[in-house]
This record gives C-alpha cells, structure tokens and sequence, in this order.
C-alpha cells in the first residue's frame, strides 16, 4: 500500500474512538501520541497484523488498561495486516 493510499491515522483512530471515553481531545490526543511513540520504537518492517495480536496480549502498554489496549489494538486492526510500521508512522508524520 502506497503512501497515497494510506488512511490518515487521526482519522482512523477517531473513527475507532467515536462513542468510546477516547472521544474527548484530552483523551484522544495522549493516545495518538502513545501510538506514534510506538510506532517510532519499532522496527519498519513490523506488520499491523503483528502489532494488533501483540497488543491485545499485552507485549506493549502492559500497565494500559485493557480498554485502552483494546483501542490502539483496534487502531492496528483498521489497517490491512501487512501494512508496516514504517507505512503507518510516515502517514501519521505526513498528516
């Protein structure tokens, strides 16, 4: 999937959150952060696929409430399993 073809995160990530305690600036924006930390930290070849399993396990923000988790988990589940890291932060950095 090409740059161009890349859905925005934010968007994606608000549509994940509409109706959720996330859908609130003062929410939202730590969470699009915690993702782009993430995402920063990881190697680029890392798949959505991969980060939403290891999410949902707990590999990362294992101190995160489960619903938090489940959140950024859904985040990577909105992104075709194997869309990259490297893919998603670039189109993240570009919005």
């Amino acid at each position: 999937m090409s740059i161009l073809e890349m859905p925005n995160p934010s968007d994606v990530l608000a549509e994940v959150v509409e109706n959720t305690c996330f859908d609130k600036p003062e929410r939202f924006d730590p969470l699009l952060r915690d993702i782009h930390s993430l995402l920063q930290s990881l190697a680029s070849d890392v798949t959505a696929g991969n980060l939403t399993k290891s999410v949902r396990a707990g590999v990362y923000f294992l101190s995160t409430p489960h619903n938090r988790r489940d959140v950024i988990a859904d985040f990577f589940d909105s992104y075709p399993i194997d869309a990259t890291a490297a893919a998603i932060l670039k189109a993240m950095e570009c919005s």
